[in-house]
C-alpha cells in the first residue's frame, strides 16, 4: 500500500484579485511528487512560487519564485527541472531543482490551461517517467 501524506499550512486571508476576475482559489494549484518520493513540489498561486516541502517532516525547505499565478507544473523525469505554467503573466517558468533557481520565464500568448499559448492545433507536452514510451 501507498502511504498516505498530509500536510497544513496557513491559509491566506480571504481577498478579492482584480487581475484574476475576482478569484479566490489562492492555495496550492498543483501538487508534484520527486522521482525518490522524498519532496513534494507545490504551486502556491498567491505567493506566486513554487514551495519544496520535504515529505518525511511536512517543513517547506525552498520557496522559489515564479511569475504570477502559478497554475501547473510538470517535473523532468529525473526530478532536477520543473516547468510551471503561470495563469496572470502568461508564461511557463523553467525551474532548476538542483539549485533551486527561477532560471527563465517562456512567454505564452495567451493563458488558456494548457501551456499552448492558445493557438488552435498546438500540442501539449507531458513527459511520462516510463523512459520506453518518450
Amino acid at each position: 500500500a501507498l502511504p498516505i501524506y498530509t500536510f497544513t499550512a496557513p491559509i491566506a486571508k480571504e481577498k478579492s484579485l482584480k487581475h484574476c476576475g475576482g478569484c479566490k482559489d489562492q492555495g496550492v494549484r498543483a501538487l508534484a511528487l520527486s522521482p525518490d518520493e522524498t519532496l513534494l513540489y507545490a504551486t502556491s498561486f498567491e505567493a506566486n512560487a513554487l514551495s519544496v516541502i520535504n515529505v518525511a517532516t511536512g517543513e517547506i525547505i525552498q520557496s522559489i519564485t515564479t511569475g504570477a499565478h502559478p497554475d501547473s507544473l510538470i517535473l523532468s523525469r529525473d526530478g532536477t527541472k520543473a516547468w510551471v505554467i503561470n495563469r496572470t503573466s502568461n508564461s511557463v517558468s523553467a525551474i532548476d531543482l538542483v539549485t533551486y533557481q527561477h532560471v527563465a520565464d517562456i512567454p505564452m500568448e495567451k493563458y488558456d490551461g494548457t501551456g499552448t499559448s492558445g493557438k488552435p492545433g498546438a500540442w501539449v507536452m507531458a513527459l511520462s517517467r516510463m523512459k520506453e514510451h518518450c
